[in-house]
């Protein structure tokens, strides 16, 4: 069963860096009040037509006092759900980070943030190094008003239908201690870099049309193949046969399948279910699902988010994860 189903939150973790140029932020000293540039826009990953963005914006209270602002605003249509958002402003040359926790309501709420620093005090200090200020924003959104959780839909082509119902599949993989499974030579080619380069070769699967798998089970390998044909293989999908499949992704190069089932599990990350998720990144060898954790759980550590199952995090996780909270600049 998706672990999707008994929640009632959708969260979106969002990250972005920003540099400003030293020669930008003099060109936005000089323009008239609220002034700005912006980032680029960001999707939040699962809502659609939902983007974020930062903006620095000059402020004035009078003519010898003025200051940076800076805000986390959202581009999304006119009827999308409220957001709240937990989320951390840092800028590690001068050491400064700041604090967030904001509802964005669609109808009246252009942003929130906060004055970073006097302009005047501003070039005076170490915002900027090297001639840029790097400004990097790490966060949590949290959905309670959306209409669907989001979730992977997979588009079966009349090709592919027709395909995996043919009898005519001419490679065969052996399971061992378990069974055979049949699939077309040219569509196991086309989804893995693995086994085309192993198709061509000379190899004897080649010659054989034949390859043995001894280190997955045959759950995962049939499962793997219905992606193959675009069968929906994510409806039914539990945590611990994605990540066997997340594995067998990774060792066998298909791209399309690993970036799916990342996806998958992006969109079921959760302070429930990010320890899991966490370990099971490990497990399966999944650098962006193990980065995205770490963020996650450095957001919740830094505005005092509950999470589940932190003493089952892996103790190496768990040491890295403690030494960089301690960094507030990290």
């Amino acid at each position: 069963m998706n672990e999707t189903s008994t929640r009632n939150q959708f969260y979106s973790y969002i990250e972005q860096t920003w540099t400003v140029t030293e020669e930008e932020l003099n060109e936005l000293k000089d323009k008239p009040q609220l002034s700005c540039i912006v980032s680029e826009e960001k999707d939040v990953v699962g809502i659609s037509e939902t983007k974020y963005f930062l903006k620095l914006q000059i402020a004035r209270e009078s003519v010898d006092k003025n200051g940076f602002f800076l805000y986390l605003r959202f581009s999304r249509p006119e009827n999308s759900s409220k957001i709240r958002a937990k989320y951390s402003i840092f800028v590690k040359s001068e050491n400064y980070s700041t604090q967030f926790d904001n509802i964005f309501y669609p109808e009246k709420t252009t942003g929130w943030g906060d004055e970073i620093c006097p302009v005047e005090k501003f070039f005076e200090r170490s915002f900027i190094s090297d001639g840029k200020c790097i400004i990097e924003i790490k966060g949590i959104l949290i959905f309670e008003e959306i209409n669907e959780m989001p979730k992977i839909v997979m588009e079966s082509a009349v090709l592919s239908r027709a395909l995996w119902e043919k009898d005519e599949k001419d490679f065969k993989i052996e399971v061992e201690n378990e069974e055979n499974v049949m699939v077309h030579k040219n569509v196991i080619s086309a989804r893995s870099a693995y086994f085309e380069g192993m198709l061509k070769s000379g190899m004897k699967e080649e010659i054989t049309n034949s390859v043995k798998i001894i280190d997955f089970n045959l759950k995962t390998v049939k499962t793997a193949i219905e992606f193959f044909y675009d069968r929906n293989i994510f409806e039914s999908l539990n945590f611990d046969d994605a990540f066997d499949l997340l594995q067998f992704a990774d060792k066998y190069q298909i791209i399309d399948l690993q970036d799916k089932l990342e996806l998958y599990f992006i969109y079921q990350l959760s302070p429930s279910t990010v320890c899991k998720l966490s370990n099971g990144s490990i497990y399966s060898n999944s650098i962006k699902l193990r980065q995205i954790c770490f963020g996650f759980l450095m957001i919740c550590s830094k505005h005092s988010i509950p999470v589940e199952n932190l003493q089952n995090l892996d103790k190496d996780f768990a040491a890295e994860l403690f030494l960089k909270n301690f960094s507030p600049f990290d």
